[in-house]
């Protein structure tokens, strides 16, 4: 599952915050222009009433349909794995705003862990600093 963390570094409480989060793996290709570069997101925002305080974040994971096995991620060896997604929200002036996000992880840089242990608390496959902004699918407005 893909996690991402949305922080508010303004002043003001971001209100009616929606956040949508996508996770796909794809083979790694070298030549830049050909990564993917089409990552969907939903053209409206749910109904929410979840508030973001100024200094505060909120975390949530990938839908279920955009969930990669543990497995899939140890065997691929030479695979970009991208986390995309927006987030919509209200400023703290009423106005809708939106941030569309792509990071992309190469397996090739997962955490050596045994995928078959059983353990009790979360882990990372592979860690959050090794995320790259992806060429395509950042905006804001």
């Amino acid at each position: 599952m893909g996690h991402v963390l949305l922080q508010n570094v303004g002043k003001l409480p971001a209100r009616n915050v929606s956040l949508f989060v996508y996770m796909e793996m794809s083979e790694r290709n070298v030549d830049p222009k050909s990564r993917r570069s089409d990552f969907q997101t939903p053209e409206g925002r749910s109904k929410t009433e979840r508030v973001v305080h100024p200094g505060g974040s909120m975390r949530q994971g990938s839908y279920n349909a955009h969930r990669i096995p543990i497995k899939e991620v140890f065997e691929a060896s030479d695979h970009n794995i991208y986390v995309w997604g927006i987030a919509y929200y209200d400023d703290g002036y009423g106005c809708p705003r939106y941030t569309r996000f792509c990071h992309r992880y190469t397996t090739a840089s997962r955490n050596d862990i045994n995928p078959k242990e059983v353990v009790k608390e979360s882990r990372a496959i592979i860690a959050p600093d090794k995320a790259r902004y992806h060429t395509y699918g950042n905006d804001a407005d």
